[in-house]
């Protein structure tokens, strides 16, 4: 390896990194790019830090233990300072109904660690489900992990997705809405909005938004202010269960509504409504869309993807 000049061995670091999936957008990873990277990590000092650089760029957390490792390796004193700057994806998920206050002290260590640096993010986290009336609810778990949130730089943070309840929206607790801080944000899926006026209000805080993503959207009251103007939106995503419960009237309001923002500014909304296929499992078949990068070019087809594991 001393033989090769170093701009050669930053490229092949490079040239694995951005082979080790099939979609530039997903956060799993091929298992054998990874494990080609830990070896390299091992080759030298130089070597390391490049190598090390590359597998913190995507982080993909999927059980409990894996979150409270990363969160060990982000709150140690002797840890490279390039790790947490490394992370520009992470993926945060695998609880049932409940966030235990270590799990969630443990995600608001990571999400502070990562901030300055991160990009994208996806949770999926049993939000609504923790209650303010439970004793220490809003103390252990509500209020940091709002403060971890609202820590992530607005102009970098680019995709957030959350796919399994909606993110402090305001219909179940208290508090101001995180999300329309993140002035950077150009690919946007929030699970189960109300879409109504005051929803819509606070999407127009988002001028670089290109697509968004209601999944199991609810219907509020639309048309008592004009609607904004979201100077890059191209394409609203509405993403129902095979057998869910919404109305076809509803979804014809929605349409009507975005593809008239289009024509107020003089480009084209595209409104795709995508169901989920018959034969497969709900969650199962939105996560697998999602991690594989997929996700946001979806439309009316009900091909079920391939599954990509969370490694």
């Amino acid at each position: 390896m001393k033989l090769l000049p170093f701009e050669l061995v930053i490229q092949v670091i490079e040239e694995l990194d951005s082979s080790c999936s099939s979609h530039p957008l997903a956060y799993t990873r091929d298992a054998g790019v990874v494990a080609a990277l830990c070896q390299l990590a091992l080759v030298s000092r130089s070597m390391h830090v490049w190598a090390i650089s590359a597998l913190y760029r995507r982080v993909i957390l999927p059980t409990p233990v894996k979150i409270s490792l990363f969160a060990r390796t982000m709150r140690s004193s002797n840890v490279c300072a390039g790790k947490p700057a490394s992370v520009r994806a992470l993926c945060i998920a695998g609880f049932g109904d409940r966030l235990s206050a270590r799990s969630a002290r443990n995600i608001c260590a990571i999400l502070h660690a990562v901030a300055p640096s991160l990009q994208r993010l996806l949770i999926s986290l049993p939000l609504r489900l923790i209650f303010p009336s439970q004793p220490n609810n809003e103390r252990t778990k509500r209020q940091p992990l709002r403060h971890a949130l609202e820590s992530l730089e607005p102009r970098h943070l680019i995709e957030f997705l959350s796919v399994r309840d909606e993110l402090f929206l305001g219909q179940y607790g208290e508090g101001p809405v995180v999300w329309p801080s993140w002035t950077g944000l150009r690919r946007f899926a929030l699970y189960n909005p109300v879409i109504d006026d005051v929803f819509l209000s606070a999407l127009a805080n988002l001028p670089l938004l290109e697509v968004v993503a209601f999944i199991n959207a609810d219907s509020g009251d639309l048309g008592l202010i004009p609607a904004p103007i979201l100077p890059s939106l191209r394409r609203v995503l509405f993403v129902f269960r095979v057998n869910g419960q919404w109305d076809e009237d509803n979804f014809g309001e929605w349409e009507l509504y975005f593809r008239s923002i289009g024509v107020k500014r003089g480009a084209p909304v595209e409104v795709a409504r995508v169901i989920c296929p018959e034969q497969a499992d709900w969650f199962d078949w939105m996560n697998h869309q999602i991690v594989s990068g997929e996700w946001w070019e979806v439309g009316n087809s009900t091909e079920q993807p391939s599954s990509p594991k969370l490694n």
